[in-house]
């Protein structure tokens, strides 16, 4: 389902270092990359019940829904241990 908002409509940002301070982290669902999975793992001090946005896309950035810190690191070792398995 799509919501008529845009992911900043809903978030606050949070500061990970200078280079993105006052940006929401946002993962889009077409073309994040297990890169981009490790960016916000591996820069978020926050709880790991904190939840991130999903969005169709980072340029329309219309909100689909969220995921947990906690689920994206499972999600995370779940997506490596099925490439190991290749």
């Amino acid at each position: 389902r799509l919501y008529p908002l845009s992911a900043s409509d809903v978030m606050t940002p949070i500061d990970y270092g200078n280079t993105n301070k006052g940006k929401v982290k946002v993962l889009s669902s077409s073309s994040s990359t297990l890169e981009d999975i490790d960016e916000i793992i591996e820069n978020s001090s926050a709880d790991p019940l904190s939840v991130f946005p999903v969005v169709d896309s980072f340029a329309s950035q219309n909100l689909i829904g969220f995921i947990s810190l906690l689920d994206l690191t499972r999600y995370r070792k779940d997506v490596l241990r099925r490439i190991e398995s290749l």
